[in-house]
C-alpha cells in the first residue's frame, strides 16, 4: 500500500470512531478508488451503511470484502449479521456458518447462526451455537437473550427465566427481554409479575404496543373471589383494549408491524371464564389484530390469490389445531370429523401447529391427504396451506394455541370457520363461520358472534363411546369416606365462577353425609378455590374441609377411576361440562346441571335433551340444588336414573347425523354441489 494510501486510511478510521461518517465515507471511497483489491474499506463502508440504515448497500460491500479477503472470519460475519437484519435467514446461516468454518470460535459468527436457526424455525439446532458462544463469553447479553428464546419457544419456562433475568440484570433496559420475560411468565400463569414488567416497559416507552398488548390480558386472572371483583376487571379490560385501539390508530406501520409477535402469544382465553357475552370486547380485539396483519402483511391478499385445484372435484378442507393428539378437542371435534366425513367428496387437509406427538397424531394421518406437522414458523404454515388450494378451513378450537391464532387471523382460505373447542367468539374479521349446535345454542345465540352462526344438527360432533378400563379401586384410595354421598365435581377451578360457591354449601348443608370431590389440576388457582369455599361455608356455619376434598392432579386412568366411584355429577354452573359429561355417562352416573344464557352453559344440557332426558334438567338454581339434594338423599332415585342412562345413552355416541350436517353445511359454504 502506498505510504499516501496508508495515511487516508488511519485518517478514516479516526473519523469513523469518532462519528464523523460521512468523512469517513469520503475517505474509504477514496481508497476503493486508488486500491480496488482493498477489502479494509469495503468493510468499514459497510459498517457505514449499516449505521447509516442501508443494509442493501452494506451487503454489496460486505460481500466485496468477502470476495477480496475469502479467508478473513469477520467479513462473512458482518456480511450474515446484515443479511439477518433484512431477513434473508438461509442466506445468513450459510454465510455464518463459512466463517465459523474459519474460526468455530468466532462470537459474531456463532450468534448469527444461532439467530438465524431461531428465525427459520429450528430451535433444537439453534441452541448449539448459542450454547457454544455462552461457554467462550458467559455474559454475552444478545447470546444469552437469544438463547433464551429458544428455550422460551421450546416452552422450557424456567430456563428461558432465567437466561432472560441475567439479560435484565445487566441490562435493565433491554426491552426485548423484558418484554419476553413477561410473555414466559405469562405462558405459566404468573400473571401479576407480567403486569409489572408490562408497566416497567411502560416507564421507559408509554407508547410500546406489544407492552399494552400483553397487559390487556396479564390483567385477566385465572379465579375471582366475587362478582364484584369481575365487574371491576371487566370494565378495566375494556378501557384498556379500547386505549389499545386507539393507539394502534395513532401508530405506523412499522409500528404495528413489529407488534405481530405477540399474537398469539397473549390473548384473551380467559376472557370466557367471566361468564358473559364477549361479543363487543372480542370485536374491538379482532380489530386490533386487523390492524397488526394489515401492517405486517399488507399486501396479503394480492400475494395470495384463491387457486382452484384443476384435477380433483372434492372440496379441499383444511383442519388446523394444536391437538392432533390425545386432547379433549381431539376427542369432541377433530376425531370424528375427520373420520365420518365422506372422503369421496372431500379431500381433508391437516395442519398440528404443536410438535407434541402421539399414537393420535399417526392415527390422524391416516384420515387426511396430508398432516403438517410443527413447530414450524408462521411462513412455512401459510406455504403449506397455500399449497394445499383449499376451499374451506376450519379451527376448532380458537384462543387455546398461539399459532392457530396467528393462522386464523390471516385469510389464508375462501371460507374460514371455527367452532366451539374454545367456546367464545374469535372476534376476527377472517373468520366467516361458527359451527355450534343447534340442542347447545339458546333462541339468541346468534346475537353472541361475530361470525355467521351455523346450528349443525344435534350436539354438532361425532363421538366415540368412551371405552370401560377402569380398575377396581376403593374410595380410601382416594381418601374419601365409604359411606359418604360423593358429588364429582371434576371441573378445573377456574370454571367454577363465585356466585355459584353457595350452591355447594346447600347441597351439603341438606346432606350432611356428602363430600364434594373436586380435583386440583391448577395447585395455585385450585388454592384460591378453597379459600374461596370455606368462606362461603362458613356464612352457613359450615367448615368447607368437611365435606370437601380436593385430588391431586388425575391422569386419564385415574380419572376413570375416581369417576366410577362417584355417587352423583354436578354440572358447574356458567360454563358447563362436555367431555366430562359424555364420559360419565359411560358409568351411568346421575347428572345435575343447570343451562343458562350462553352456549358455553348448556353443553351438559344439550346432551340430556338429545338422551330425552329434558326432564333431568333445572329450571333454577334452586331447582339444581333441590334435584341435587334429593339424589343424595334418595338412592332409589339415583339408581332410577342409572337406568334411563344406561337405556338412553347410545343417542348421543356415533351420530351420523351430525356428520350429515357437517357436509351439507360445507357443501353449501363452498357454493358446490358434487354429482
Amino acid at each position: 500500500m502506498y505510504p499516501d494510501i496508508q495515511q487516508i486510511l488511519t485518517l478514516a478510521i479516526e473519523a469513523h470512531k469518532a462519528g464523523k461518517l460521512e468523512k469517513a465515507k469520503e475517505l474509504f471511497e477514496m481508497i476503493v478508488l486508488a486500491n480496488p483489491l482493498n477489502p479494509v474499506p469495503h468493510s468499514f463502508l459497510g459498517l457505514i451503511a449499516i449505521q447509516n440504515n442501508h443494509p442493501g448497500i452494506a451487503i454489496q460491500h460486505f460481500t466485496e470484502a468477502v470476495r477480496l479477503d475469502p479467508n478473513n472470519p469477520l467479513h462473512h460475519a458482518n456480511l450474515a449479521a446484515t443479511l439477518l437484519q433484512t431477513k434473508q435467514f438461509e442466506e445468513a446461516l450459510t454465510t455464518a456458518n463459512k466463517a465459523l468454518a474459519l474460526n468455530a470460535d468466532y462470537p459474531a459468527a456463532l450468534l448469527s447462526s444461532g439467530v438465524a436457526l431461531l428465525s427459520l424455525g429450528r430451535i433444537d439446532k439453534s441452541l448449539i451455537p448459542l450454547q457454544h458462544l455462552l461457554t467462550l463469553y458467559p455474559d454475552h447479553i444478545e447470546g444469552l437473550y437469544n438463547l433464551g428464546i429458544g428455550m422460551l419457544r421450546l416452552k422450557d419456562f424456567d430456563a428461558a427465566e432465567q437466561l432472560l433475568r441475567k439479560v435484565i440484570s445487566q441490562a435493565p433496559s433491554h426491552l426485548e427481554a423484558l418484554l419476553n420475560l413477561g410473555i414466559c411468565l405469562f405462558q405459566i400463569h404468573r400473571n401479576e409479575e407480567v403486569v409489572a414488567i408490562c408497566e416497567r416497559i411502560l416507564t421507559i416507552h408509554p407508547n410500546h404496543i406489544a407492552a399494552r398488548f400483553i397487559l390487556c390480558f396479564a390483567h385477566l386472572p385465572f379465579i375471582y373471589e366475587n362478582e364484584e371483583e369481575i365487574t371491576l376487571v371487566r370494565t378495566r379490560y375494556e378501557q384498556e383494549l379500547l386505549e389499545l385501539h386507539d393507539l394502534c390508530m395513532e401508530s405506523t406501520a412499522e409500528e404495528l408491524s413489529q407488534a405481530m409477535f405477540c399474537v398469539g402469544l397473549s390473548q384473551p382465553f380467559l376472557l370466557a371464564y367471566q361468564g358473559e357475552d364477549d361479543r363487543l370486547l372480542q370485536t374491538i380485539y379482532g380489530d386490533i389484530i386487523a390492524k397488526f396483519v394489515a401492517a405486517r402483511f399488507p399486501k396479503w391478499e394480492l400475494e395470495h390469490p384463491f387457486i382452484k385445484h384443476s384435477s380433483d372435484k372434492r372440496i379441499r378442507v383444511g383442519i388446523v389445531s394444536g391437538f392432533f393428539k390425545f386432547h379433549s378437542n381431539w376427542k369432541t371435534h377433530i376425531q370424528g370429523w375427520i373420520k365420518q366425513i365422506n372422503h369421496k367428496d372431500f379431500a381433508l387437509f391437516g395442519y398440528h401447529t404443536s410438535g407434541e406427538c402421539d399414537k393420535v397424531t399417526e392415527e390422524a394421518r391416516t384420515y387426511l391427504e396430508r398432516l403438517t406437522v410443527g413447530p414450524k414458523t408462521l411462513k412455512e404454515y401459510c406455504a403449506s396451506i397455500k399449497e394445499d388450494k383449499l376451499d374451506i378451513l376450519i379451527f376448532p378450537e380458537i384462543g387455546m394455541d398461539s399459532m392457530t391464532m396467528r393462522l386464523a387471523a390471516l385469510r389464508l382460505a375462501p371460507v374460514q370457520c371455527t367452532s366451539w373447542g374454545h367456546p367464545d367468539t374469535s372476534g376476527l374479521q377472517t373468520i366467516d363461520y361458527f359451527l355450534s349446535s343447534v340442542l347447545m345454542e339458546p333462541p339468541h345465540g346468534d346475537d353472541n358472534y361475530t361470525e355467521k352462526l351455523i346450528r349443525l344438527p344435534n350436539l354438532s360432533i361425532y363421538y366415540d363411546p368412551p371405552t370401560i378400563t377402569y380398575e377396581k379401586r376403593s374410595r380410601t384410595d382416594f381418601g374419601l369416606r365409604e359411606e359418604a354421598i360423593l358429588y364429582w365435581c371434576c371441573q378445573v377451578p377456574i370454571k367454577y365462577h363465585p356466585c355459584n360457591d353457595e350452591i355447594f354449601a346447600k347441597i351439603v348443608r341438606d346432606v350432611p353425609n356428602a363430600q364434594l370431590v373436586f380435583v386440583e389440576s391448577m395447585p395455585m388457582i385450585a388454592h384460591q378455590f378453597r379459600n374461596r369455599l370455606e368462606k362461603t361455608f362458613a356464612r352457613f356455619g359450615l367448615r368447607a374441609n368437611d365435606y370437601c376434598v380436593f385430588l391431586p392432579k388425575l391422569n386419564g386412568k385415574e380419572f376413570e377411576d375416581v369417576t366410577h366411584l362417584m355417587d352423583i355429577f354436578l354440572d358447574s354452573v356458567g360454563w358447563s361440562g362436555c367431555n366430562s359429561s359424555l364420559e360419565s355417562l359411560a358409568h351411568n352416573l346421575p347428572i345435575v346441571t343447570l343451562p343458562g344464557l350462553l352456549m358455553r352453559s348448556r353443553h351438559t344440557t344439550a346432551i340430556l335433551s338429545l338422551m330425552g332426558m329434558s326432564d333431568c334438567i333445572a329450571k333454577s338454581e334452586d331447582d339444581y340444588i333441590a334435584r341435587a339434594v334429593s339424589l343424595g338423599r334418595h338412592p332409589e332415585e339415583r339408581s332410577h336414573m342409572r337406568k334411563c342412562i344406561a337405556m338412553q345413552k347410545h343417542l348421543v355416541y356415533r351420530d351420523e347425523t351430525t356428520i350429515i350436517g357437517l357436509e351439507n353445511f360445507l357443501k353449501s359454504a363452498a357454493g358446490k354441489r358434487l354429482k
